[in-house]
């Protein structure tokens, strides 16, 4: 796993806080994934992180736009879940998202390819082929053009 730091920003709003340290390659797997069903159609699906109870709750406004709150905790943890009113609360077109999570794995895949890592880093393979589906959905609804 590669650790480092990941978190979002809109404006004047961050999540899960500004320097978030977690397992970058292992989140934007994750986060690709939940991109690939949105973009396949998918009303919801959520953002996790895996060190801390944290995840982004993704919904669907309307065929080009996400509702994107950050919640703490989760409804089966004994954390309670952030006021709706305090937590992050943002609302993207899903392919600006995709745009962020791509770049992201992009950046990361550059990085840990100039110096060696043991282990398991993020697989250029496995994230270009879930590159090239999210693609290829997001172009089959119209989302975006060649």
């Amino acid at each position: 796993m590669i650790t480092g730091v990941i978190f979002w920003q809109d404006e004047d709003q961050v999540f899960p806080i500004a320097n978030w340290i977690d397992n970058v390659n292992v989140l934007l797997g994750w986060w690709l994934g939940a991109l690939i069903k949105l973009a396949g159609g998918a009303d919801q699906d959520k953002f996790l992180f895996m060190e801390g109870p944290y995840e982004m709750s993704l919904k669907r406004v309307d065929a080009d736009h996400i509702d994107i709150v950050g919640l703490r905790g989760s409804p089966t943890s004994n954390i309670d879940l952030c006021d709706p009113g305090k937590s992050f609360h943002t609302t993207s077109r899903l392919t600006a998202l995709a745009k962020e999570v791509l770049q992201a794995g992009h950046q990361l895949h550059a990085e840990a390819s100039a110096k060696p890592i043991v282990g398991n880093g993020l697989h250029l393979q496995g994230f270009l082929r879930a590159e090239a589906l999210l693609l290829e959905k997001l172009r089959r609804n119209g989302r975006i053009d060649d």
